[in-house]
């Protein structure tokens, strides 16, 4: 069978088809290629931003991991004549990044130089194969370089031109990050201070709760962290001072201004008792950089990690045995639960759950009858985070009053800020009814 081959007509068509693709698509091509080698340059200029800066996403309780060399050597690396200055008019008299960045210049130039800081010899190279420039831009009363700018000629290789990739290395970008840190984490040492650490941990219970656990309340003023004295705390929380180690400008921020403490009664609609705040780097109250409970509530002072709760549940066991010489009643009876715990004023000041009564249950003559009784009981007091004693306790009435006819002996409670009840299963207390 003979084959038909392609009119010219038909060639002209396929030709102009194939010409108007590719029309479409080479400029596409070539767009898609140069927003690569964009993306690729401001890739390589951020690696060396982040090798003089630190990279400021890599933390660890509130402090950077990464090494940098302006945190080693306490400046921005020198610049050096460009290597295409004298050859290619576009960078006569540039400046590009020395390698003080790959390896130790030496000389005792930077004696905590603890390099390299970057990988590999085209760190300094845009995706067009030239090193970027890189200019010092300003130098402190010292003379330490401490402003700068890394610049890519970008997709035009023009200079100065607006495609020109640019970016700007600012060591106070640094100095304020480490501030920010710093003050954070003094606002958070004094916050541990006040209730407690509760990473402190031993045997499975926490053994920290700070200034509230010795003294019952948060202090009236910072300065009682390091010496609380007066009318005002009692000489428990006297003698457990100080709370906080670090007593040098301990109620300032990393900018020297002082932090603001306020104690709040009532609590807030968030639940907070206390606030700490800083004025941030621009030391002026109510602005954008202030660290607030806003910014960081996690830094503020909650009710239950000051006073949790007040209440108990459980249950108390009662064994009656009747000696009398007639048919008594277990309701007749009652229990509640007596602890003994740090006040504001008094570090073993005492208080009572309301009253339980003992089941409507009968006691023959000569019976002993065992009766347990669900608590699910209050405290008219909110308890502090801290050691607490608690002791259940019988009455010979139905209303817990007057004295009561036997109680168990101490029993040692934590109370902590996660603690939404007590849980207290009273060991069983014995009692002999005796009389007609």
């Amino acid at each position: 069978m003979k084959q038909r081959g392609f009119t010219l007509i038909e060639v002209i068509v396929v030709m102009t088809i194939v010409t108007i693709m590719a029309g479409i698509l080479i400029p596409f091509a070539y767009k898609t290629l140069e927003e690569m080698k964009v993306n690729e340059t401001k890739e390589k200029m951020l690696t060396i931003k982040r090798a003089v800066l630190g990279d400021l996403n890599m933390t660890m309780e509130g402090g950077r991991t990464l090494h940098a060399f302006v945190l080693d050597n306490g400046e921005l690396p020198a610049a050096v004549a460009h290597p295409r200055s004298g050859i290619d008019a576009r960078f006569t008299g540039a400046t590009t990044i020395s390698d003080e960045l790959l390896s130790d210049p030496g000389g005792g130039t930077y004696p905590n130089w603890k390099g390299p800081y970057v990988v590999g010899s085209d760190y300094k190279k845009d995706a067009w194969g030239d090193e970027v420039v890189y200019t010092v831009t300003e130098t402190d009363d010292n003379d330490r370089r401490i402003k700068a700018e890394l610049r890519s000629y970008g997709v035009d290789r023009t200079k100065n031109s607006a495609d020109d990739i640019v970016m700007t290395i600012d060591f106070d970008e640094t100095v304020q990050y480490h501030r920010n840190a710093l003050t954070r984490k003094k606002m958070a040492d004094l916050k541990k201070a006040m209730v407690g650490d509760r990473s402190l941990v031993q045997s499975g219970i926490r053994t920290h709760y700070g200034f509230v656990g010795e003294c019952g309340q948060l202090p009236i003023t910072l300065s009682a962290l390091v010496s609380p004295s007066g009318m005002l705390y009692h000489d428990n929380c006297k003698n457990k001072k100080p709370y906080l180690y670090d007593s040098a400008d301990y109620d300032k921020d990393a900018w020297g201004t002082a932090l603001q403490y306020t104690r709040l009664s009532p609590e807030d609609a968030e639940h907070r008792v206390a606030l700490l705040k800083s004025a941030g780097a621009d030391k002026v109250w109510d602005t954008a950089d202030d660290i607030t409970e806003t910014t960081d509530p996690d830094l503020q002072i909650f009710s239950k990690e000051v006073t949790p709760t007040n209440a108990l549940g459980g249950s108390a066991a009662v064994t009656l045995t009747n000696n009398s010489l007639s048919l008594k009643y277990a309701a007749g009876y009652s229990v509640n639960v007596y602890a003994t715990y740090v006040s504001a004023f008094n570090p073993q000041a005492t208080m009572s759950t309301d009253c339980r009564s003992l089941a409507a249950e009968t006691i023959n003559v000569g019976e002993a009858r065992t009766v347990t009784t669900p608590l699910n009981v209050t405290f008219p007091n909110m308890l502090p985070v801290g050691k607490i004693l608690l002791r259940c306790r019988l009455f010979s009435n139905a209303t817990c009053n007057g004295s009561p006819v036997t109680s168990t002996t101490d029993a040692p409670f934590f109370v902590h800020d996660t603690i939404v009840s007590l849980v207290m299963n009273c060991p069983t207390m014995y009692y002999t009814i005796t009389g007609p």
